[in-house]
């Protein structure tokens, strides 16, 4: 993480849990693209991760642990 999205993200945990959420959607309509369909690629990807979720769904890992890893990462 940058310094500045560093301190950013300092201010953002002083906000209320509404403001937050505000500021998470905006932020993530903000990096969305101007269509709203997906590609080929992309359907394509998406049923292939399906399917292979469907083969061996045990191999999920729950976003607690996804979330921990990723914070880890970043420090």
């Amino acid at each position: 993480m940058t310094k500045t999205a560093a301190v950013l993200h300092q201010k953002a945990l002083r906000l209320s849990a509404e403001e937050r959420a505000d500021l998470l959607i905006a932020l993530w309509e903000s990096m969305s693209s101007d269509s709203d369909e997906i590609s080929a690629g992309e359907l394509a990807f998406a049923k292939q991760r399906f399917e292979e979720h469907k083969a061996t769904p045990n191999k999920v890992v729950p976003w607690r642990k996804v979330r921990s890893e990723l914070r880890a990462k970043s420090r």
